[in-house]
């Protein structure tokens, strides 16, 4: 449980860091979700994955660093 603990903290403080959308948080999101899924929480698990998904399936804006250009 301390693990799990650890975990959502440090998920937090990247949300805070870098956003709820960024690359980075979106792995360590899905990482605490197998973590909920491990140890019987499937439900938690289950609305994080839900949630990844649905933004990683979205396309990218025009300031994402993959589509921006040179003027």
């Amino acid at each position: 449980e301390q693990a799990i603990e650890r975990q959502e903290t440090q998920v937090e403080e990247h949300i805070e860091a870098f956003g709820a959308e960024h690359a980075e948080t979106l792995v360590m999101r899905s990482e605490l979700a197998y973590s909920y899924w491990q140890t019987g929480r499937h439900d938690d698990a289950m609305a994080i994955e839900e949630d990844v998904l649905e933004i990683s399936e979205r396309p990218p804006g025009s300031d994402s660093p993959g589509t921006l250009r040179p003027r």
